[in-house]
């Protein structure tokens, strides 16, 4: 799971994943799914990193029937899915890249009257509160990733996701990772742009990356 982005509103929330998922044991392209699950009919979650706890805390946060309910089991389900990965894993490797992970989590909340979000992370374990997120692609995105959330921390109402959205992927796209000691490019597939207010979910797919396939070796960067 390779790259995803929010930005909270003040009436609403847009969230942005691309569908690749990487093999990092072999370098091919593992899947072409999407990577966001619905919470109720007002939020959603999504998730980047080591697939197989992203894939875990999925489906404990498929259990719960709206935001305000996956919030108050949030710290709980993600320090029993670290403490269960610990055991299964003790090496030290399981705890730096490729094998970090980080759950988004963006909704309505009932209890407050607002558009919220939140992330966490497997480096800290800590669960905060956030209005701007973006991560994707290798270390040349970091400056733009820094840039993309500075500007809509400040202003989010300004945010578009056709021209904003799309041109931040496309940055991630462009900044390789490393994949046995070759740089390729993760991010690719299609782009799902999903939009949360009180009245509901609305997704579509804005972009697509269409060299992209299922079962292929990720291409080199040049």
């Amino acid at each position: 799971m390779s790259a995803l982005a929010f930005v909270v509103k003040s009436d609403s929330i847009d969230l942005l994943t691309d569908s690749l998922s990487l093999d990092v044991d072999d370098g091919l392209v593992a899947s072409l799914d999407s990577k966001q699950m619905p919470i109720g009919v007002t939020a959603a979650l999504a998730m980047n990193g080591w697939a197989r706890p992203c894939n875990e805390f999925m489906a404990l946060a498929s259990r719960c029937e709206t935001f305000d309910d996956f919030l108050s089991r949030f710290s709980t389900c993600w320090a029993m899915l670290q403490r269960s990965l610990l055991l299964e894993y003790p090496e030290d490797k399981y705890r730096v890249d490729p094998f970090t992970y980080i759950a988004a989590a963006v909704g309505w909340s009932e209890s407050t009257g607002k558009p919220e979000g939140y992330t966490a992370d497997s480096v800290t374990g800590q669960i905060v509160p956030v209005k701007a997120f973006a991560l994707g692609g290798g270390d040349d995105a970091m400056d733009s990733n820094i840039s993309f959330v500075r500007r809509y921390y400040r202003d989010p109402d300004s945010f578009d996701a056709l021209a904003d959205g799309v041109a931040l992927f496309d940055r991630m796209r462009g900044s390789p990772v490393a994949v046995d000691g070759r740089e390729c490019r993760a991010v690719g597939g299609s782009l799902q742009h999903t939009v949360i207010t009180p009245a509901g979910i609305r997704s579509s797919i804005i972009h697509t990356w269409p060299a992209d396939r299922v079962g292929e070796k990720l291409y080199e960067v040049n």
